[in-house]
């Protein structure tokens, strides 16, 4: 069936293909992005260093290259935030205006998208994310239950967990709609991926849009 789909779409539709985002602000965005897991990484040594049985030496030399781990983030995060507000000041200032996005996940994902509106639609942005639904209709997982399709770009994904999950607090269109989906019976862990959806929805109202984010206007 995925085949039979897939060939008539490309038949009768004939796609263009998308370009991937490139650009010297994604490198920036994919560094920062290793860092984390580095100085994660490093944190975690320190704190079993620190509980176990441990030479000083060692946790001296873990700090040395956390500190020296954050000073690279911290610079890191500072040019792409410079850069950003030259290039994109508009564009930065309407994801600002979203409530659960901050700065730096602003500005982590405007590098890490390119130019949003490159995407013809919304839904099509959510599907490059992987955030869209994936019926089980084919071979040994017929009839599965649905899940998103994790397809997409897992880099996208990771920067709006955390400004869903601060959505939940702070933004109270994303709030309503997480406890809608709870009260039909949907699992937490689903209805926020669902929220990551929405959020990323949001994102392409706000710049397709070029007015920032109004509750009232995103839930009509």
């Amino acid at each position: 069936m995925d085949a039979l789909l897939l060939a008539q779409y490309g038949r009768e539709r004939e796609p263009e293909q998308a370009p991937p985002p490139v650009g010297v602000q994604q490198s920036l965005a994919r560094e920062l992005e290793a860092l984390s897991h580095d100085l994660t990484r490093l944190k975690n040594r320190l704190e079993a260093a620190q509980a176990g049985v441990t030479h000083p030496q060692v946790v001296t030399s873990l700090r040395r290259r956390i500190e020296a781990l954050e000073k690279e983030k911290q610079a890191l995060e500072d040019e792409l935030k410079g850069d950003l507000e030259q290039e994109k000041p508009q564009e930065l200032r309407l994801l600002q205006s979203i409530p659960g996005m901050g700065t730096r996940t602003a500005c982590l994902l405007l590098a890490e998208l390119g130019d949003p509106l490159r995407f013809a639609t919304a839904r099509s942005l959510v599907a490059y994310a992987g955030l869209t639904p994936e019926r089980c209709e084919s071979g040994s997982s017929l009839h599965k239950q649905s899940h998103i399709s994790r397809l997409g770009s897992a880099h996208v994904r990771r920067l709006l967990y955390m400004p869903a999950l601060s959505g939940l607090r702070y933004n109270p269109l994303l709030k309503a709609f997480f406890e809608r989906l709870v009260a039909r019976g949907k699992a937490r862990k689903a209805a926020l991926v669902a929220c990551m959806a929405k959020l990323l929805r949001i994102t392409y109202g706000v710049l397709h849009s070029g007015r920032p984010f109004d509750p009232a206007h995103a839930r009509a």
